[in-house]
């Protein structure tokens, strides 16, 4: 079996007989928002496209959204645990707003490349229709979208839990392997209504080393309450960046600021660390700094790292005046009103 792996779990609709990224449509899941589909993605570098191989859904199990991949998983368990190097680092990764799947598996071969890890994509239906006639319509069906993934989303945390992870971690012999959370832009949201949801929710659900919250198109406000049910084997991190192009379109929409536009406040004990890359060297409006866009090694350093679940912020500069608060540049404090 060869790693690096790219494997797609989705709860969009699936478009028969294609084998490209068209497989997964714009639409929830003909059987309903939490049904859900896995297939294993490759790309052909040779011919630049993209080949899904879904797994013959199987209802034996409904507990198990994963079912008719067992046996693969059963594999990927079996190298993990046999010692295979390219095996050990995972990035369960949930894309934003106005990610079709085909944007949503260019961001998580970027992920493999960059920074060597394999990737379980969750691709939910976050490119709505009417974007441009009606923007603030379509946010707003969007993120009803991502309410209603949530359901999905914890169907498919419990069920790696359950044949992936963890068995692996019970086995006891895989001290390096790594499975971490990446959710980008208004994929926040979905992990927010996962935690909100009091009848979903449960500790067990996130059995992640690292939970990267990851420039969050969330309301500021409020969301501390949210991040602390959340409990990381290693750590939560949150990044902001206050000149955030497409957050600052987005907070236009919908007014309350966004929490990855957030300066201070966010840090709120040793292990939920705040990395505010506003001002450093090349970051200017970046929305995603996981790709090949940012040519600055540390925030580069610091990505690579907690993709694959090790500690990051010993690359950065600590707030001394705020516990939690680090960047990418030496920490310096002006007037309130100074612009940076």
């Amino acid at each position: 079996m060869s790693f690096p792996k790219l494997l797609v779990i989705s709860n969009r609709r699936c478009q028969a007989g294609c084998e490209d990224q068209s497989l997964f449509g714009s639409d929830f899941n003909q059987a309903g928002p939490s049904e859900l589909r896995v297939a294993e993605a490759t790309f052909d570098q040779g011919k630049r496209k993209w080949h899904l191989n879904l797994f013959p859904e199987d209802r034996s199990d409904p507990d198990n959204v994963c079912h008719a991949s067992v046996g693969f998983f059963a594999s990927i368990t079996q190298a993990v645990i046999g010692g295979d190097q390219q095996s050990q680092a995972w990035i369960f990764f949930v894309p934003g707003y106005c990610s079709p799947c085909l944007e949503g598996l260019d961001k998580a071969r970027q992920l493999q490349q960059k920074h060597g890890v394999n990737v379980i994509l969750f691709s939910w239906p976050s490119d709505p229709r009417e974007v441009v006639c009606d923007p603030e319509g379509a946010y707003r069906r969007t993120q009803e979208a991502a309410q209603l993934s949530a359901v999905a989303l914890d169907r498919a945390l419990s069920s790696l839990n359950r044949i992936f992870v963890g068995p692996i971690r019970q086995s006891g012999q895989c001290k390096d392997f790594r499975f971490s959370l990446l959710a980008h832009s208004l994929g926040n949201f979905v992990i927010q209504n996962l935690v909100e949801g009091s009848p979903i929710y449960r500790s067990d659900t996130f059995p992640f080393d690292n939970i990267i919250l990851h420039q969050a198109d969330v309301n500021l406000m409020g969301s501390q309450e949210w991040i602390k049910k959340m409990t990381a084997r290693v750590r939560t991190y949150v990044t902001t960046n206050q000149t955030d192009a497409v957050l600052r379109m987005i907070s236009d929409l919908v007014n309350p600021t966004r929490l990855g536009q957030a300066t201070n406040g966010i840090g709120l004990n040793e292990k939920i660390i705040h990395v505010d890359f506003t001002g450093a060297r090349n970051v200017n409006n970046e929305h995603w700094f996981f790709g090949d866009v940012i040519e600055n090694n540390i925030i580069n350093t610091f990505c690579s790292r907690i993709a694959n679940g090790q500690i990051g912020e010993y690359c950065l500069y600590a707030d001394e005046k705020e516990p939690g608060r680090f960047q990418a540049f030496p920490i310096e404090h002006f007037p309130r009103d100074y612009p940076r």
